[in-house]
């Protein structure tokens, strides 16, 4: 009896294994197929999160703004630390020629958004999205980004800050800024490495290594750094109360605060890079250009100190004609070329043209979502009715949507298609019911007045009435009844667009009629 239990029980032993090692394996094939939809999905929503951040942050705007301006070199050298750094005015003025255009905006901007990118982390950038977003957040980023218009403004800030000085509990805010982000540490970083860029002058100058100009702007004028970013601090956020600044410094010492500070400074730092490798090239052909000059450069020095700019041409030998014999191949060849470019650009005009009008087309076909499941989506899923907002800003600002590219704009319609989906499931979970059939589906079929309001008999396609009044939600698009009558129930139906624009329209349905749909 034992042995015949035993050899029974092995096959089924074995057939359990063989079952058991089939499913381990079917699950890994599933996951292997999954694995890559997951992880697209994953880097859609890291994407739209930092682009939420950069938008709600006043990054996008700054970037907009540094668009329109002319920025001067000195904005980056900073001619006054140079000059408390021991150096002349005519070494000075040079080191600005060679920054001067080695500042690309778009380049910049587009680091600083691959740099919080690269340094993404879900939790931190969900809490700072939140405080962004936030009344005070707003105001925060709105400074931020309107600081550069506002410097006219600084020299008769200084005046009435002489006259009346801040109290004690306001700077002692700012110093608790100003050690939250670092930015003394972060200032001394980026003059370190323009410092390095422009050495091969020094040379030139008399004027002792970097590194020891380094050591200097480090140990002398440190503090001296960090009191002008604390009065920088005040004048940016002088229209925020000690309450309000209580709060910004405490999330800049949050380690979301932190976070975001250490990735936009990491950013700036990394734009900052490229732009010294831009300028190293001019540094490069300046360089080469003293080096080749035959007179004395002291001389050169005192005779066209304001700019030195005979260095950077040569002279004209006197007997060398100015004007040379026309070469007609040459310009036939430089006519061709010119006409080709022109070609290419008209190209690219008509097919930037004709993307605008497909955004346009795709954007404006975007479904809506009514009103009513947006209003309980609020309480529902805050984090859904959220990401809402920030599209609804997102598709109202068409110069930021230029400036995406085509792969970027997909990727954020089909997010909002899917945040639409997800949307209408928690409307039929919250506030559905089976009079969100089509109104053409449902029938008055009766009216009883019960003394204090008239209450409506509605049939759904299964035969079931439903009592009906005011305020309740039929149809498809949640629409509330507005009023009921002998002859009518009056629905007023609102949807929010894509733009976040609340559309209305009202819709009847009567006795022994179809709704009009």
């Amino acid at each position: 009896m034992k042995t015949q239990t035993h050899k029974s029980t092995v096959p089924m032993q074995t057939g359990i294994a063989r079952s058991l090692t089939t499913v381990v394996m079917m699950g890994m094939l599933i996951l292997a197929s999954w694995a890559p939809h997951a992880e697209a999905a994953q880097t859609q929503n890291k994407t739209s999160l930092v682009r939420q951040l950069f938008v709600l942050s006043g990054v996008q705007r700054e970037k907009a703004l540094v668009a329109r301006m002319q920025l001067d070199p000195g904005v980056f050298t900073s001619p006054k630390l140079l000059s408390s750094l021991g150096l002349s005015q005519e070494h000075i003025t040079l080191i600005n020629e060679v920054y001067e255009g080695a500042f690309h905006g778009n380049e910049f901007y587009n680091t600083k958004f691959r740099q919080i990118r690269d340094g993404f982390h879900r939790t931190h950038i969900r809490r700072a999205i939140r405080f962004f977003r936030s009344p005070l957040g707003r105001r925060v980023a709105a400074l931020e980004a309107s600081s550069m218009k506002r410097w006219g403004d600084y020299e008769g800030f200084l005046h009435r800050l002489t006259d009346r000085p801040p109290d004690k509990e306001r700077l002692e805010l700012m110093d608790r800024l100003e050690k939250a982000k670092a930015q003394v540490d972060y200032e001394i970083k980026f003059k370190s490495s323009i410092l390095r860029t422009v050495a091969p002058l020094n040379d030139f100058f008399a004027v002792t290594s970097a590194e020891k100009l380094i050591m200097k702007l480090k140990m002398e004028l440190r503090d001296h750094q960090r009191s002008l970013h604390i009065i920088d601090n005040l004048f940016r956020y002088k229209s925020l109360n000690d309450r309000d600044l209580e709060r910004m410094v405490r999330f800049y010492e949050s380690p979301e605060g932190a976070w975001f500070n250490r990735v936009d400074q990491e950013g700036n730092a990394e734009g900052i890079a490229k732009m010294n490798r831009r300028a190293s090239q001019a540094m490069s052909e300046v360089v080469r250009r003293l080096k080749s000059t035959k007179e004395d450069f002291d001389t050169l020095k005192a005779v066209f100190a304001p700019g030195l700019r005979y260095m950077f041409t040569d002279k004209r030998d006197p007997f060398v004609p100015q004007i040379n014999e026309v070469d007609m191949d040459a310009l036939m060849q430089q006519q061709a070329e010119a006409k080709e470019r022109e070609e290419r650009m008209k190209e690219r005009m008509e097919e930037q043209r004709l993307f605008r009008s497909r955004m346009d087309q795709e954007l404006n076909g975007l479904p809506s979502i009514p009103y009513e499941v947006y209003r309980a989506m609020k309480k529902a899923d805050p984090r859904l009715h959220s990401d809402l907002e920030y599209y609804a800003a997102l598709f109202k600002n068409k110069s930021e949507l230029r400036e995406m590219n085509k792969s970027e704009i997909v990727e954020e319609i089909n997010n909002y298609k899917n945040l639409i989906e997800k949307a209408s499931g928690i409307g039929a979970s919250q506030i559905g019911s089976d009079l969100q059939n089509g109104l053409p589906e449902l029938k008055l079929s009766g009216l009883i007045w019960n003394g204090q309001e008239t209450v409506a008999l509605v049939e759904t396609p299964d035969s079931f009435g439903h009592t009906i009044r005011v305020g309740s939600l039929l149809g498809p698009k949640y629409g509330v009844v507005e009023a009921i009558d002998r002859e009518k129930i009056t629905i007023l139906e609102r949807v929010r667009d894509f733009q976040g624009n609340i559309r209305t329209q009202t819709r009847y349905l009567e006795f022994n009629k179809p709704a009009d749909e």
